[in-house]
């Protein structure tokens, strides 16, 4: 169900027709007004079950339209609550899919050569995001993921050759090991992503309830 900002409901999406039974959401990335990436599980799912991911895409005019990438990350952890974690950058027109289930972390996007609709990329091995094993050498899984647009690093690929400050993915892993992994799109049309942090300040901050700012008469705090 979609709400405004004063929490009146303006619209609801049913389950996708292609799916069967009940079902409970276990990932959401919101991609445009009428367009969103869900996963989903059934309510009476097995320990073997991966989630579905679903592309629903709509319009004021028009019934929703669901295609289905079932579980591109291709999940195993059976031991593990079934979740999903999208991010969509939107000047490359793509979305990270990560799956707690998973080793690999996959890519859901357009090509800047043909923008008709998003498709799993497939990328060479040497260019995968994938969870590193543990010490026992058994697999460890994603626990949650962020990203930096903040690099200000060259990324050397050789003694001759280097790619503008990248994109930086932090995915953290079951077995608490924080690991980066650069964002790399060569495509000449992509638009460069990153730029250079910015400094915070207070100036302007609202304060807590109760608090005298500092230079008045007191400096003092009361309880709500």
């Amino acid at each position: 169900a979609q709400y405004d900002q004063a929490l009146v409901k303006k619209k609801e999406w049913t389950c996708p027709d292609l799916l069967s039974g009940p079902q409970k959401v276990v990932g959401v990335c919101w991609l445009s007004t009428f367009s969103f990436m869900v996963a989903y599980l059934p309510h009476d799912a097995e320990s073997s079950d991966q989630p579905t991911v679903v592309m629903i895409t709509g319009s004021k005019e028009s019934p929703p339209r669901y295609t289905s990438y079932e579980d591109p990350c291709y999940g195993g952890g059976e031991d593990r609550e079934k979740k999903y974690f999208f991010h969509y950058i939107p000047g490359w027109e793509m979305i990270s899919a990560i799956s707690s289930t998973a080793v690999e972390i996959v890519v859901l996007g357009k090509h800047m050569d043909n923008k008709d609709q998003v498709e799993r990329w497939n990328l060479e091995d040497s260019a995968r995001a994938e969870i590193p094993l543990k010490s026992d050498h058994s697999e460890a899984y994603s626990m949650g993921v962020a990203f930096d647009f903040s690099s200000q690093v060259s990324l050397p690929l050789s003694d001759e050759r280097s790619l503008p400050p990248c994109p930086i993915m932090l995915v953290l892993s079951s077995d608490g090991i924080l690991i980066p992994f650069y964002m790399v799109y060569t495509h000449p049309e992509a638009q460069p992503l990153t730029k250079p942090p910015e400094t915070l300040t207070a100036e302007g901050a609202r304060q807590p309830s109760g608090v005298v700012p500092t230079g008045g008469s007191q400096n003092q705090t009361s309880q709500p």
